[in-house]
């Protein structure tokens, strides 16, 4: 259980530095973008939460280059 709250917390914090485009392009692997993905997807109606997400990671790609 503590490794499932650990992952929570984990993945709250990485989304978090993705949306406020602190995190290092070098961390924006495969794995973060899933995990980014599912933080969407468990907060906000699919439909919506696909779209956004593109917008998102637009603007994530074109603040770190």
């Amino acid at each position: 259980m503590k490794r499932r709250q650990m992952e929570a917390s984990d993945t709250e914090r990485l989304a978090r530095r993705f949306l406020d485009r602190s995190l290092p392009k070098a961390e924006w692997t495969h794995e973060a973008h899933l995990r980014v993905g599912l933080w969407h997807l468990l907060r906000i109606p699919a439909e919506q939460a696909v779209a956004l997400l593109r917008e998102r990671i637009r603007a994530y790609n074109e603040a770190t280059g």
